[in-house]
């Protein structure tokens, strides 16, 4: 057996042996963690941090200018929900979801936070779609699933006549849409329609979320329903 060095100390060099698997170990866990990124969506930021941008004019090159953008995509949407609304007023959901199309999607990261706080759904097969445009049928419904998540009380009925003349009371959307409608989030056309297949522009999207935001900031949870006033957007 080779004698150690006297400088050296038998401890110390086992103690230095034992940390390599250690260091290896943890090294793993951050590869699995970390490196597969966009497939299981997990808050990003704490839910105070999230909302920090809520509200801001800072669009990505996709968006800008937001005026031109005709039909807003799902990935353009999650884009404005994490801008326009803060974090902590809409509780997320408790379990979790799997996207599998978004990795090198430009709005991977708010896709991502939207889908991990129960704002957004994938489709069959794990599939977000980012690049397909919403509907003002879907958007109605992803709306109306935000006032439910913050607990916004409804308006009531509409008043006579201004139920939309497209969508039938059963209709799979009517609820939806009627709360909206009564809340003043969205609009029908001059000819009493709301067009649920029409796509919804990306100005008239920032105008409802920010009418949420609105009604949010109006409606502390526990309290009843104060709605303000209602502002003109291009939906």
């Amino acid at each position: 057996m080779t004698p150690l060095k006297s400088s050296e100390n038998p401890g110390r060099r086992s103690f230095r042996f034992r940390m390599v698997p250690c260091l290896g170990g943890a090294l793993f866990l951050l590869m699995v963690c970390g490196c597969y990124p966009g497939v299981w969506p997990k808050e990003v930021l704490s839910p105070g941090e999230g909302g920090a941008l809520a509200g801001s004019e800072t669009l990505p090159g996709e968006l800008t200018p937001l005026e031109k953008v005709e039909a807003i995509t799902r990935g353009g949407l999650a884009v404005l929900m994490v801008m326009e609304l803060p974090a902590g007023s809409f509780p997320g959901r408790q379990e979790e979801e799997i996207v599998i199309d978004v990795s090198d999607h430009w709005a991977r990261k708010e896709i991502v936070r939207v889908v991990g706080r129960g704002w957004m759904s994938s489709f069959s097969g794990h599939r977000f779609r980012p690049d397909l445009p919403v509907t003002r049928g879907e958007a109605a419904r992803i709306f109306a699933a935000l006032l439910v998540q913050r607990g916004i009380p409804d308006a009531g009925p509409l008043p006579s006549g201004k139920a939309p003349v497209d969508l039938p009371r059963g209709h799979l959307l009517y609820p939806a849409v009627r709360r909206l409608l009564a809340l003043g989030i969205m609009e029908l056309d001059p000819a009493g329609n709301f067009n649920p297949l029409r796509p919804i522009s990306g100005l008239g999207a920032r105008a409802c979320l920010r009418k949420i935001r609105s009604l949010s900031t109006a409606n502390p949870p526990g309290r009843g329903l104060r709605c303000p006033k209602p502002a003109i957007g291009n939906q």
